[in-house]
């Protein structure tokens, strides 16, 4: 349930107020798309990815290859959280920085990865101040997917999730809140896929799957989960350090399909995938201040809200085989839309959340020679400001990323 503190002496009409953020991030916005070959398609991977960043998107997909074994680096860009303000006087709230996004084994139908797709900038109270706080998710996952018959595959991986938390500046307060700096804990992923052959008995069949994945936010804190330090979440109070950002649950599922054709000595194969994802997060602190207009006055105040996404993914990807060489070319694109969803009854609180979605188009391009993978994906991102928040504007973010991947059977 929302809760809202403030530390008003008394209550003004909120229509007549500016939302002044200071936020240094949003919720969905502070993903990075895991796996170069799913960020050429925008993140559409639900149905199609069978890699080993399958184990990010669907589990189950790993089970498509029993046989195949692969060791998979990434290394590129992702979105940090940052507070700058520009020359115009709105404020620039993310950049970007290059790290080790995502590395993985794979032995058929077992994996196991680490990942780093999440980073964020909160603004919390501490007793009445402003205080700003950068957490950074990363997670080793662990596992395994199978076939029930020739149809259908089921996969599950155990999760060991990472959250490190620092307070980079008291913005309205000179001393610097003392925090715990890491959280940890565990959380699962469900996955399931079914796949069929249309025409098969033609010359150019049909390969048709749906897929359907589970992600579970933060389930559980081990020895090093934290107290509840402000457990009636009043703006008095020292930050509530169980209502940092932390990693949501997600409900995905899509189809994909693909077309192989020959033509004279190449085939090409063509797929489209395309994907629906539901995100929630947990109770999460958002903090601000409004400012009354025509005066100087101004009042902290935050709000603890469960921020909910609707995403859609589309992406499509042509893989060129020339005659009988192992060797094979990949062009990759693909669409994102991320969207908050508002309360029924729209105030002051969804101005305290600087963003309400963004937009993406990606490109990505590959080669396959023998047992070597090198992909490349761009991603240009534009973040749509939240329209109740004065002094916030649309801000596009240009991400990129490489892989390597080393396969064999």
């Amino acid at each position: 349930m929302d809760k809202v503190s403030t530390n008003f002496f008394k209550v003004l009409p909120l229509i007549s107020l500016g939302i002044v953020s200071f936020q240094a991030k949003a919720a969905d916005d502070g993903f990075s798309v895991p796996g170069t070959r799913a960020m050429g398609m925008g993140g559409s991977a639900v149905a199609y990815i069978s890699d080993s960043s399958a184990l990010w998107y669907n589990p189950a997909a790993l089970a498509l290859s029993p046989e195949h074994k692969d060791l998979t680096v990434e290394f590129g860009d992702v979105i940090k959280p940052q507070l700058a303000t520009n020359s115009d006087g709105t404020l620039d709230l993310y950049a970007t920085s290059q790290e080790l996004k995502y590395a993985s084994f794979k032995n058929g139908g077992f994996s196991i990865a680490y990942f780093k797709p999440y980073s964020w900038g909160q603004l919390v109270n501490h007793y009445g101040d402003l205080a700003r706080v950068e957490t950074e998710a990363s997670e080793i996952k662990i596992a395994f997917a199978f076939g029930l018959g020739e149809n259908f595959l089921l996969g599950a991986s155990y999760d060991l999730i990472t959250l490190d938390d620092k307070v980079i500046e008291n913005l309205t307060g000179e001393s610097l809140p003392k925090i715990n700096e890491k959280r940890e804990g565990w959380g699962y992923t469900v996955g399931s896929l079914v796949k069929w052959t249309l025409f098969e008995d033609t010359v150019s069949p049909f390969d048709f799957r749906l897929g359907v994945n589970y992600r579970s936010k933060l389930m559980a804190e081990t020895e090093k989960g934290l107290p509840d330090t402000n457990p009636d979440r009043v703006i008095d109070g020292p930050i509530s350090e169980k209502t940092l950002m932390s990693r949501p649950q997600s409900l995905s599922y899509g189809a994909s399909v693909s077309l192989p054709i020959t033509l004279w000595s190449f085939s090409v194969v063509t797929s489209l995938s395309a994907q629906q994802e539901k995100i929630k997060f947990s109770e999460t602190e958002y903090a601000g201040a409004i400012k009354e207009p025509e005066s100087d006055n101004t009042w902290a105040i935050n709000a603890f809200m469960e921020p909910e996404y609707n995403k859609q993914a589309m992406g499509a990807e042509i893989q060129i085989i020339p005659g009988n060489v192992d060797f094979s070319i990949y062009l990759r694109a693909g669409q994102t839309k991320s969207e908050m969803e508002l309360d029924s009854k729209p105030d002051y609180r969804v101005g305290l959340i600087p963003s309400k979605g963004y937009e993406s188009n990606s490109f990505g391009a590959g080669i396959n020679i023998s047992h070597f993978h090198i992909d490349g994906a761009l991603e240009k991102r534009n973040i749509h400001a939240n329209p109740l928040i004065t002094n916030y504007k649309d801000t596009e973010e240009t991400l990129a990323s490489v892989s390597v991947s080393f396969a064999w059977q």
